[in-house]
């Protein structure tokens, strides 16, 4: 999924957990869990783009997509292309791994934070699934 729809889909999640949080904690920025949460979620494809850059040179059909708005404007057939590539397992290993160190490291670094970084790999992580069953359902 684009950048802009995790941040859309965490933020929209995070609110209604802020809200009922900030009824029991004073100190709770509904605004802030919705930023932290957005953002948390976009930024967790970087290693999607760096692994196609890095593919790239070897890969003639990843060429195209060396630039990020050509996978924004042609996001179905990018999904396609990876799955021919067999990027896309490297992909997955990749996501899960950032999925864990962005929990480990808020669990230990931003305890005050959690959860709203939490709820942002989650929502990531869900808002991902329907692409990945398209695309492998296609093939």
């Amino acid at each position: 999924m684009l950048p802009h729809s995790h941040f859309i889909i965490s933020a929209s999640a995070a609110v209604p957990v802020a809200m009922l949080s900030a009824r029991t904690d004073a100190s709770v920025s509904v605004a802030g869990w919705a930023i932290t949460a957005g953002l948390v979620s976009a930024a967790l494809d970087v290693d999607v783009i760096a692994l196609v850059m890095s593919k790239a040179d070897s890969e003639p059909d990843l060429r195209e997509y060396r630039n990020p708005l050509r996978i924004v404007t042609r996001f179905k057939d990018f999904m396609s292309t990876l799955y021919k590539t067999r990027l896309i397992r490297t992909v997955m290993a990749t996501h899960c791994l950032l999925w864990a160190i962005t929990v480990a490291a808020a669990y230990v670094f931003a305890a005050e934070m959690f959860l709203p970084i939490l709820i942002g790999v989650v929502t990531h992580a869900l808002s991902d699934l329907p692409h990945i069953w398209r695309v492998a359902l296609k093939r």
